[in-house]
């Protein structure tokens, strides 16, 4: 009696535990191996005791940047230093353990910024330049699990293997979740070159930067980029040869790698709401420097028995960052729709331009696929009709009189949130920066790159250079593209360029099949985040990696209105995931943008494509329903145990007492 009265207490207990498991399950805090862990690489070699133009050594400027990143990290972001060449003076035909000369002077851990200031102070310039060694001991520091971030700095080359590049490139293999940048202080073009393949080999970014206050802004940016998802993000997926094993897709995000075969993928993408519009966007990242002007993508979508196309693009990358969406189906005023309305739909998916003699290609790129599904509008005919033209006011948007601070994405992925008003950034040449900006229909964006921002240096004076500013919708089409050239040799002053979109309505879509002049407004009819990508394209090799301040300033004009109503609500996203979480203090991810329209009774209706979690509110009820369970599970417990208490106390017939009712304990 007294064991069957244990176990019944052990079962009532392992209940709760379950129970309180499955609670904390919901409110659990991240783990330290979901959180981004940055390991800085310093190089600490004898050319570091070098005087720099602008006064000071190399190595008391980077002690200083050091320390000013941590001044500026969050509390808490896992952040470690190791440096080489900071023990062995003797060269290494002299002393071969100085292509060993490497410490981790501050393991990974909790942001300290004491510990971090010792760690600083603790070491000086003495030795060789060991990049290869160097990097497979940080990737051992970061450990095999969760997002991993080296951001190395070298005022040299490798001087310990001819190439520490095929190094870079076996690290790289061991995980997704691991990215090299590196910043090459003052560094000749042999140098930049190995630095440069080095973060190419995990998409990162390089950094050139010629004194202090260079160093300290690109060694900011990258440390607080750091803290923010990996360019492309999305749930691994692998397409398949032919459409009867094609894997089945639902809304969400999705990653997958492409090689130089330049063979068709196929997904089946399931249809959730009837006759609903399912829009497909594919976007990729070609590191710089490599020839992107050669890198194109096809999307086509079929229905389940269509021989022709109900939505087909092919679009290529430029060298930075290419982006394509396409719709499974046109509507038309009364709410009719053409192909692919009804059952699943087929997405092919493919890269082309492959094998092209002379040109350096990645061997495999990583895209990222992102599919919504939108519900029929029961108010189509009731919105404005859809633009007859183009539209775009590209009007200069004047700035405002305060600018703020703003560090931009590498992709759509890590894109910032902005609002109307004027913003600082750096940008280097050869790279692409991304910003998000919310327009409803009704409104139209427009946006000023300056270039360099007023009362700001060139970072390539007397080099030619072109300006990009893009604008893309929110499913990820482009609308618009402006381009000014700045010559060799040009004056030391600012260039405007100014791009926009037309105005957002939801009929637009509706003049799909027009010829390409008004292509932009086919794409301009969903309301949401809208991206700016901003580039400085270089005309001359040598110019990737310089800095440059730019000040971009943004208006968005008129006011939402042409809302969509829909007939149900928006499917759930299926089984993807959206990338990992942004850390305290960074900007949110809006890989699918959540804009909303009137609802019953005026109330907001996410429109399809929104992501993000779940409610506080849900949330809290989730819990205290748990809760409630727990309370109950516990009384029911007591009860049982005070009664089966009682009929000891009563008296007894056998061993275990009387029978009781079936199923009684």
């Amino acid at each position: 009696m007294r064991d069957r009265g244990r176990r019944f207490v052990l079962l009532g207990v392992a209940i709760l535990v379950a129970l309180t498991g499955l609670t904390l399950g919901h409110v659990r805090p991240a783990a330290a191996d979901d959180q981004v862990k940055v390991l800085l690489l310093l190089d600490v070699s004898g050319s570091m005791n070098e005087k720099l133009a602008s006064g000071g050594t190399k190595l008391a400027a980077a002690k200083s940047a050091l320390k000013r990143v941590a001044d500026s990290l969050p509390q808490g972001t896992q952040v470690g230093l190791r440096v080489y060449g900071s023990k062995i003076k003797e060269p290494k035909e002299e002393n071969p353990k100085a292509c060993q000369d490497t410490e981790l002077v501050m393991p990974i851990g909790p942001l300290d910024r004491n510990r971090m200031y010792g760690a600083v102070d603790s070491f000086e310039a003495v030795g060789e330049t060991p990049i290869a060694y160097s990097l497979e001991r940080s990737v051992a520091d970061l450990g095999d699990q969760g997002r991993r971030v080296v951001v190395l700095i070298s005022d040299g080359e490798e001087n310990c293997v001819p190439d520490p590049c095929p190094v870079a490139k076996k690290l790289a293999a061991k995980g997704v979740d691991l990215q090299f940048n590196a910043i090459g202080f003052d560094v000749n073009s042999k140098a930049r070159k190995q630095l440069q393949c080095i973060v190419d080999e995990t998409d990162g970014s390089y950094y050139d930067a010629d004194d202090t206050d260079e160093l300290n802004e690109s060694l900011d940016k990258l440390t607080k980029r750091a803290l923010r998802p990996f360019a492309l993000s999305g749930k691994p997926i692998m397409g398949a040869a032919g459409t009867s094993n094609a894997p089945r897709l639902k809304a969400g995000h999705y990653r997958s790698t492409y090689d130089l075969k330049g063979l068709d993928r196929f997904y089946w993408i399931e249809r959730t709401i009837p006759r609903s519009t399912i829009t497909v966007s594919a976007s990729v990242i070609v590191p710089r420097g490599r020839q992107g002007d050669n890198e194109s993508w096809s999307i086509v979508l079929r229905g389940p028995d269509q021989p022709y196309p109900c939505g087909l693009t092919v679009f290529t990358d430029t060298g930075a960052d290419g982006t394509a969406s396409v719709m499974s189906q046109a509507l038309t005023s009364t709410g009719g729709t053409f192909s692919c309305a009804e059952g699943d739909v087929l997405l092919q998916l493919a890269r082309l331009n492959n094998n092209i003699a002379g040109v350096d290609l990645k061997p495999e790129l990583d895209v990222e696929i992102v599919v919504t599904e939108e519900p029929p509008i029961t108010n189509l005919a009731e919105l404005p009709p859809g633009l007859s033209d183009e539209a775009i006011d590209r009007t200069p948007v004047a700035a405002a009189k305060q600018a703020k601070s703003v560090v931009g994405g590498v992709a759509f992925s890590d894109a910032p949130v902005l609002q109307p008003g004027s913003y600082l950034s750096n940008i280097v040449v050869g790279e692409t920066l991304v910003y998000q900006v919310p327009v409803q229909p009704g409104q139209r964006l427009r946006a000023t790159l300056d270039t360099p921002a007023p009362g700001r240096k060139w970072g390539f004076e007397g080099y030619p250079v072109g300006a990009r500013l893009s604008v893309f919708s929110a499913k990820r089409a482009q609308l618009d593209e402006q381009l000014e050239e700045i010559p060799q040799g040009s004056p030391a002053k600012t260039v405007r360029t100014t791009a926009g979109t037309p105005e957002i309505r939801i009929r637009n879509r509706e003049l799909k099949g027009r010829p390409d002049d008004v292509r932009a407004v086919v794409s301009a009819a969903f309301g949401g985040n809208h991206y700016l990508m901003v580039s400085l394209r270089p005309l001359e090799s040598d110019l990737l990696g310089v800095l440059t301040p730019v000040r971009l300033n943004i208006a968005v004009d008129g006011e939402p209105t042409g809302l969509p109503v829909y007939a149900e609500q928006p499917p759930t996203p299926g089984p993807s995931s959206p990338g990992p979480s942004s850390p305290a203090g960074s900007p949110p991810s809006s890989e699918t943008p959540v804009p909303t329209s009137p609802g019953p009774g005026g109330s907001e209706t996410p429109v399809p494509g929104g992501g993000g979690a779940p409610g506080v509110g849900g949330a809290v009820t989730a819990v205290l329903g748990i809760l409630a369970v727990l309370v109950v599970a516990g009384v029911v417990t007591v009860v049982l145990l005070r009664r089966r208490a009682a009929t000891r106390a009563g008296g007894s017939s056998g061993p275990d007492g009387p029978a009781g009712p079936p199923g009684a304990p």
